[in-house]
């Protein structure tokens, strides 16, 4: 076999193992090239009122839902590869787009449980506090990049959404699998040559029930935490910087699944939108005329959305798999702070007193 055509068949290969739709293939590269910032992009309390309870709940967290949110999007990933969920109903395709930004919220909302256990103070040791929004210690470069992935993903749905149409009765359809129901999840082509199936609120019902899920877990999670008693004796700098931590965290793991589903649905819209029916009119009868193509309203951007979609969702598994990295960097660098802290107390403690005498 000669070296071209080896290379070939290896290539041909890897993209199979690692096909281009499956957000790992791009996270794994971008997670790569994200190592040219080397400052972590997580930081964990060094001081509060519970320091080590709260760092010990965020570095469990910050290293597995990042690795659970990626499982379930790699399941739903090859679930869409292998099965052609578009062959056997339009609602597994819907749920399977969905999938990481439920699994993102579900993580959140569990974080949430663990950090409603912390110790409290007693009535008579807490301080009042001002009444704070839930938005208050979230960093601003996060909490913007989610706010604007989130406005993304909520136009696309309600757009395509919008659009969604019944086909009369004897039209032709175009898409993947039966085309048989006669549900609102198609959309008209250009010239009314026909309706192809991936719209209506049907196919993006459930990315914005997840948008809405996400969004009141964050809420309700940040809220609490911003909102929680705090003791007398406890300093306010140090109180806050525990608050942050959290919420940088809580915000990271949001804009990774936001990323995920935004870039899975980008790509369905484009790939729907990218569908090209040809026809041939009839100068006279019998005798055939000129061949004119048609499709979506959106074709000109479709492939880009199309193509736009898997770097998106390849930023998303990129930020979580930097997130479970960074949190492990911290993690050791905490525990060989306070090793080395420990040994500097005992060295101290163990340093025989001297006395100076002076004539």
């Amino acid at each position: 076999m000669d070296p071209i055509t080896l290379l070939i068949v290896v290539l041909r290969t890897l993209k199979e193992i690692f096909p281009i739709e499956s957000a790992l293939t791009l996270g794994v590269i971008f997670f790569a090239l994200s190592w040219i910032v080397r400052r972590p992009v997580v930081t964990l309390p060094q001081s509060g009122q519970h320091p080590s309870h709260r760092r010990s709940t965020l570095a469990l967290y910050g290293i597995w839902a990042p690795l659970g949110i990626l499982a379930v999007t790699a399941i739903a990933n090859w679930i869409t590869l292998h099965i052609q969920v578009t062959a056997v109903h339009w609602s597994t395709g819907a749920l399977t787009r969905s999938l990481p930004l439920f699994a993102a919220a579900a993580s959140i909302a569990i974080l949430g449980v663990l950090l409603a256990r912390e110790p409290r103070p007693e009535l008579a040791a807490r301080t009042i506090g001002p009444h704070r929004r839930w938005w208050t210690n979230l960093p601003i470069a996060p909490g913007i990049a989610a706010g604007i992935t989130a406005a993304i993903l909520g136009c696309v749905a309600l757009w395509q959404s919008a659009i969604g149409v019944v086909p009369p009765a004897g039209a032709n359809r175009y898409g993947i699998g039966t085309l048989t129901e006669d549900t609102p999840t198609y959309q008209q082509m250009q010239g009314g040559l026909g309706y192809f199936d991936g719209a209506g609120w049907l196919n993006h019902g459930t990315t914005l029930l997840a948008l809405a899920a996400a969004f009141l877990a964050v809420a309700i999670v940040l809220g609490r935490d911003a909102r929680r008693a705090v003791s007398r004796t406890a300093s306010p700098s140090q109180t806050l910087a525990e608050r942050r931590s959290t919420a940088r965290l809580v915000g990271l793991v949001a804009l990774g699944g936001l990323l995920l589903t935004t870039g899975v649905v980008l790509a369905h819209v484009g790939f729907t939108g990218s569908i090209i029916v040809s026809a041939t009119g009839m100068s006279a009868p019998g005798e055939a005329g000129d061949t004119f193509y048609a499709g979506s309203d959106y074709r000109a951007v479709a492939e880009l959305m199309h193509r736009g979609g898997y770097l998106v969702q390849g930023a998303g598994a990129a930020l979580l798999l930097r997130i479970v990295a960074d949190t492990i960097r911290v993690r050791r660098a905490a525990g060989a702070r306070f090793r080395r802290d420990a040994d500097d107390s005992e060295t101290t403690l163990a340093a025989p007193e001297t006395t100076e005498v002076t004539a």
